[in-house]
């Protein structure tokens, strides 16, 4: 009987959405968010969108954590639903992951446009998107994680919270492709 053993892909996106996720409020560790996507830039080209996917599943699913809780202690509902409803939301938001890393490969490999010309635009696109579609989702963005370096929150000032999320993985980009 053969066991399930995660392969290399999962490993390291899912490390990535954690990193990410504890560069948020509790525990706060801002500066995680400017190398926590390092393991993911390492390992998207072999498996463009679930190594985006797995990433953004662990992220929304470690980042909103409290959400579970908010629907069973004042939405009431019953504790197996609450979870159910998480984790499909989680499955909705890292699909906003798993289409950017997967168009930045393709851009990659069609016209060989490098990562760091593609992610990052497409990565604020797609938050964007996600802020508006389906009656949007503003929380969790990216840049929202520098909110404890006063340095970076003001120069939102100049580029609001999306000139921070075009900035962290552009450096989180640079420091992969200079890995590989």
């Amino acid at each position: 009987m053969r066991r399930f053993l995660p392969d290399k892909v999962t490993c390291a996106s899912a490390l990535s959405g954690f990193l990410l996720a504890c560069s948020f409020p509790l525990p706060d560790y801002t500066l995680l968010a400017w190398i926590g996507l390092v393991p993911l830039i390492l390992v998207m080209q072999d498996r463009p969108f679930k190594s985006g996917f797995v990433a953004g599943m662990v992220f929304f699913a470690v980042a909103l954590y409290w959400l579970n809780i908010v629907m069973t202690t004042y939405g009431h509902l019953p504790l197996v639903l609450s979870f159910i409803l998480y984790l499909l939301l989680a499955g909705y938001l890292a699909l906003f992951w798993g289409t950017a890393t997967w168009a930045a490969c393709r851009l990659k490999q069609f016209r060989d446009y490098p990562y760091a010309l593609t992610l990052p635009v497409l990565w604020v696109a797609l938050e964007f998107l996600r802020e508006f579609l389906l009656t949007g989702f503003p929380w969790a963005t990216l840049g929202y994680s520098q909110q404890a370096w006063l340095t970076m929150i003001q120069s939102a000032d100049l580029f609001g919270v999306y000139g921070l999320s075009y900035l962290l993985p552009l450096c989180n980009v640079v420091l992969g492709e200079t890995i590989l």
